[in-house]
């Protein structure tokens, strides 16, 4: 069971990071500028996007400010 959990775990995060890259790119941002916009280090930006770390609550917020987003919809893919 846990494993199970850690494969959809692992899923969300990746998708996160695409629907974030998609997000920044349709707003015409660099990612360096957006990073520091949104205030979320570059690195951990980064990161995020490749789906190698997990965003917490505030910092998906951060994102979705960053952006003129709401957080449902950057999580929806609304923009």
């Amino acid at each position: 069971m846990g494993k199970i959990l850690e494969e959809k775990n692992a899923k969300v995060v990746t998708e996160f990071g695409d629907v974030l890259g998609r997000a920044i790119a349709s707003r015409m941002h660099s990612v360096p500028q957006f990073a520091e916009a949104a205030g979320v280090p570059y690195d951990t930006l980064i990161k995020i996007m490749r789906g190698a770390r997990s965003p917490n609550l505030r910092t998906v917020a951060r994102l979705a400010s960053g952006l003129g987003l709401t957080v449902p919809d950057l999580l929806a893919g609304n923009f």
